[in-house]
């Protein structure tokens, strides 16, 4: 076996994972401020002129958009795993 070759095929297997590992955190931050900005109620700023909101539609119920149930605290960053941690290679 070529060591070496095996070697140099893990290490860039580790920074592919530390790459994703990194967008998946971005990814991560965004999904929670997507939530804060959607989960807080909007502020009214009186230099704006007033527009009545429109008529609540009925959303299709795909399973993770269901709002049948506003108490449920669950939220998609829930189900987000933090893979940030260094993996060192075993010689």
């Amino acid at each position: 076996m070529d060591w070496q070759y095996i070697t140099k095929q893990i290490t860039v297997i580790l920074e592919e994972i530390t790459h994703l590992t990194t967008e998946f955190a971005q990814l991560q931050n965004r999904v929670k401020w997507l939530e804060d900005q959607y989960s807080s109620p909007p502020i009214l700023r009186s230099s704006q002129p007033h527009v009545p909101l429109p008529l609540e539609t009925e959303s299709i119920d795909q399973g993770w958009d269901n709002n049948d149930k506003p108490s449920d605290p669950r939220h998609l960053s829930d189900n987000l795993m933090d893979f940030s941690f260094s993996v060192s290679p075993q010689h």
